[in-house]
């Protein structure tokens, strides 16, 4: 006997598997109904898929970048693929067209992404390919030589080849572009990475100004953009759209007037992540008119907020009253705080009442003091997670007491990691890890191996 679910439910439950390919996959070969509900959420930000295709080693995942450029470019209109002929550009031709709007569930677009697969497109279906090794290696070293002079082989060209290389990658990322501002009906998600291939930036810069672009655009909801100057006419123009974004993500620091005014007008703002900002003084970045200062106005308001390479800014914590979330994750091997005291964290825990989660990753040296100190000033703390194993001072570990559960009932799980070449526990602590183990609450490693399936991956924004 079948059981019938509520579509409203089975919807739920698929948007909950968002992000595991493979449960979706296998959901599109159960029948009719889950096969429709779920298309949208594997097409609404398939670049997510992507992220980690360079650790890879499955020739079958490497190319799922190139079927998805060719899925995109079989939707295009007739006129437009005879555009591309025309330019010399080989496109596969298949018997059978899509019945199905791939364009149309498009939700989040990732323009690096976009130009590496159609660079990877490109190179398989429409670039000769030599077969001899010495051949290979010259031009491998061309490569190599070029990238040493600082000279970018996708902008700068040296012969007609290349010129031809570029016009054409630079009209498959018009076309597709296009496309996705025609046919979604709306963009929540914009991730605007300023790589080294700058092919798609100028065209969405030119793009953005249309009017059927702004009415996409005036959905948007996410964004992650590199504070850059040569972003400023994105910016300006994205400003002007009456976006709502509530959570932004921000690459570097270079203080661009335009990314300020942006982030100024914003009425909705709740999570912010801050990626490798680590060569200005936090005290600097939060005063000085610009990005630093529209995001100090805009601190009280974020509920979630993530640090990437910028752990120097736990100096700012203390603004960020209504936190809810809090993730820190430093992967340089030195200090991102230049200071003369062994690397010390010499910053004072701020008083979190309504934390509710805590994510520490770290692989410089730390004082596990500021995790108890912050840990100890919430009343609301469900979940912790730490990981790091250069330890200044160890014998604050007994202070970890404080995470027992008489003290703190709603705490839900908690994972820590520690390297016993570097540092063992004391007895007393894992006492604690084994009373927490026992209830499924703790997990715990004692070397990088078995921990690795378990780091955090690179942070991405990813769609609400």
């Amino acid at each position: 006997m079948s059981i019938e679910i509520n579509t409203d439910v089975l919807s739920v439950i698929l948007y909950f598997l968002r992000y595991n390919r493979r449960s979706l996959h296998s959901c599109l070969l159960v029948n009719r109904l889950w096969c429709e509900l779920t298309i949208p959420i594997l097409w609404r930000d398939p670049w997510t898929f992507f992220y980690r295709l360079e650790n890879t080693s499955s020739p079958s995942v490497q190319n799922q970048p190139i079927k998805l450029i060719n899925t995109y470019l079989s939707l295009l209109p007739q006129e437009s693929i005879i555009e591309l002929q025309n330019n010399g550009i080989n496109v596969p031709i298949y018997q059978y067209k899509s019945t199905l709007n791939y364009p149309s569930y498009l939700r989040g677009l990732d323009l690096d992404y976009l130009n590496r697969s159609i660079l990877r497109w490109h190179y398989k279906y429409n670039e000769k390919h030599s077969t001899h090794p010495f051949q290979k290696a010259v031009t491998r070293l061309k490569k190599f030589c070029k990238k040493v002079t600082g000279r970018d082989d996708s902008i700068e060209t040296t012969n007609d080849e290349d010129r031809i290389r570029y016009d054409q990658i630079h009209l498959i990322c018009s076309k597709l572009l296009s496309l996705f501002f025609k046919e979604s009906p709306k963009l929540s998600l914009i991730r605007i990475k300023q790589k080294k291939y700058e092919i798609p930036f100028p065209l969405f810069e030119n793009l953005v100004k249309l009017d059927e672009t702004k009415n996409c655009l005036s959905y948007l909801t996410g964004l992650e953009c590199v504070d850059d100057h040569n972003m400023e006419e994105i910016y300006t123009h994205l400003a002007l759209n009456n976006t709502n974004i509530s959570q932004i993500m921000i690459h570097g620091y270079r203080n661009t007037s335009s990314l300020a005014n942006l982030i100024s007008v914003q009425k909705k703002l709740q999570k912010l992540y801050i990626v490798n900002v680590s060569r200005v003084s936090p005290n600097d970045y939060w005063t000085t008119p610009g990005v630093g200062l529209e995001l100090q106005r805009k601190a009280p308001f974020i509920t979630i907020l993530k640090l990437e390479g910028s752990c120097r800014f736990l100096e700012l914590l203390k603004d960020f009253i209504n936190l809810k979330e809090f993730s820190l994750r430093c992967v340089h091997r030195n200090s991102c705080i230049n200071n003369n005291n062994n690397n010390r964290l010499l910053v004072k825990a701020p008083k979190l009442i309504n934390l509710e989660k805590f994510e520490f990753e770290c692989d410089h040296k730390y004082e596990i003091k500021f995790i108890v100190d912050l840990i100890k000033s919430t009343r609301h703390l469900r979940k912790v997670i730490i990981e790091g194993s250069r330890i200044l001072d160890p014998t604050n570990y007994l202070n970890l007491k404080s995470l027992n559960l008489p003290i703190c009932e709603t705490r839900k799980s908690v994972s820590y990691l520690w390297m016993e070449y570097n540092f063992y526990p004391p007895s007393e602590f894992l006492e604690i890890c084994s009373l927490y183990k026992k209830l499924g609450m703790l997990k715990t490693y004692e070397n990088i191996s078995s921990c690795k399936s378990g780091l955090s991956p690179k942070y991405s924004l990813r769609l609400d």
